[in-house]
């Protein structure tokens, strides 16, 4: 077997901040295990229609002020190869050639930044602009003269009128997450851009394989005036001729694509991981008597129609995302009795009562990520991969793992804590 790439995959969301009331829903902070490990997350919902919410998130990881104090005089390594003295680091570095005997090689130099110096501008310029977190939420005051001569504080506009925002950098994602807490608004208008990040797990409670698709904030800030909302970005993928389903078109208007993203696992392996596509022609603003319309469709067709039995093909599409509840369209006879009321004395208009029937999660929940147009030079590209190349591999539940073992070495214990007091009681008799 050949080991995959690992593919990448971004978004762009333009829409409205939903932040939860409860803050241990929004920013939580928990130890993770017993040895000072500490996780900052924060997680918000972005609003792009009265139908689609996208969340995103964000972790930061650093050792506790106690975890750093309880092994300050601490040396060595511990069995894991770490050094038993905990301090937090901003690791940077690159990839260099490196010449030994003669022959140059590819080698990661590390330059890493004391975390005391993170917020310095030269440390920061230090890091990749790809590995900051770009925040700009705070408009920028400035001080102007008012018809009487006194100075007034207010925000700093362009020459268009728009209002100028800080532009803040950060390099440690827990102090970024600490700015977008103090400073984002629950409805403001918001940008945010950043990638998409596979993790695999074993539910302990259902013992199933449960796949989390975490979308990481790489950039947040206040959305302009002329940008409308959007859930868009670019996914890249691989498939085979078979994952091509067109069997429910003729009903729904929709093609399905079983592809493939990968990530890498926790034993630095890259693994695919089953993913749905679709294709989806159901809208009314498809106009099956339009020729151009029509030939886009073919096109778009075509990159999977057109595959090779047995073969494996990479291919990079831009897309829509869609999560939340299914679009229905709404008259009056859908609305609750209560809502028909208010709209039959005027205290709403239809409309109104429509939208908050939206509100109340009219339709069912779905999941949906709709392709658009591929990218790239080709629609996609043939692979030396095979079928066994898409199987992945069996992920242990490492948690009852853990547990077996602790389980073991306690019976383990306690065998040789009664083998020690038999030899107490042998001895009294020899």
């Amino acid at each position: 077997m050949t080991e995959l790439l690992n593919l990448r995959e971004n978004f762009t969301l333009v829409g409205n901040a939903r932040i939860s009331k409860d803050p241990l829903k929004y920013v939580v902070t928990a130890p993770s295990g017993k040895n000072g490990w500490t996780k900052e997350t924060i997680n918000l919902g972005i609003q792009i229609s009265d139908t689609n919410r996208i969340y995103v998130n964000q972790e930061a990881g650093y050792w506790s002020d106690e975890a750093i104090e309880r092994t300050k005089n601490a040396v060595g390594k511990g069995s894991n190869g770490k050094d038993n003295k905990k301090q937090n680091w901003i690791y940077n570095g690159a990839m260099e050639d490196v010449e030994t005997n003669g022959i140059t090689t590819k080698k990661w130099v590390a330059d890493n930044i004391a975390f005391a110096d993170r917020f310095k501008p030269e440390a920061i310029e230090k890091v990749q602009y790809f590995n900051r977190i770009r925040v700009a939420l705070e408009p920028e005051m400035v001080g102007v003269n008012d018809e009487e001569g006194n100075i007034q504080t207010v925000p700093k506009k362009d020459d268009k009128g728009n209002i100028v925002y800080i532009e803040k950098d950060f390099i440690f994602v827990g102090d970024a997450i600490d700015y977008i807490k103090a400073h984002l608004s629950y409805d403001q208008r918001v940008y945010v851009s950043g990638s998409s990040e596979i993790n695999q797990y074993i539910n302990t409670k259902s013992n199933k394989l449960v796949t989390q698709v975490n979308r990481r904030i790489n950039q947040i800030r206040v959305a302009k005036d002329d940008e409308e909302n959007e859930a868009t970005g670019i996914t890249n993928f691989y498939f085979e001729k078979d994952g091509f389903d067109k069997s429910e078109f003729a009903k729904t208007k929709k093609y399905i694509i079983d592809g493939y993203r990968t990530y890498k696992n926790d034993d630095k392996k890259v693994v695919p991981v089953p993913t749905e596509y679709i294709l989806d022609f159901s809208s009314p603003n498809v106009d099956w008597e339009d020729e151009t319309i029509k030939a886009r469709v073919d096109y778009l067709v075509e990159v999977f129609e057109t595959a090779k039995k047995d073969m494996i093909y990479s291919t990079s599409w831009r897309y829509m995302l869609f999560e939340g509840n299914e679009e229905q369209e709404l008259t009056e006879k859908d609305l609750s009795k209560d809502l028909q009321k208010r709209v039959k004395l005027g205290f709403i208009s239809l409309e109104e009562a429509i939208k908050q029937m939206r509100g109340g999660a009219i339709g069912d929940r779905i999941k949906v990520v709709k392709l658009v147009m591929p990218l790239g030079e080709e629609n996609k590209v043939e692979t030396d991969y095979t079928s066994d190349d898409l199987i992945a591999p069996v992920i242990e539940n490492k948690v009852n793992k853990v547990q077996e073992k602790a389980k073991a070495e306690k019976e383990e214990k306690k065998e040789a804590d009664t083998n020690n007091i038999t030899k107490k009681f042998d001895s009294m008799f020899k």
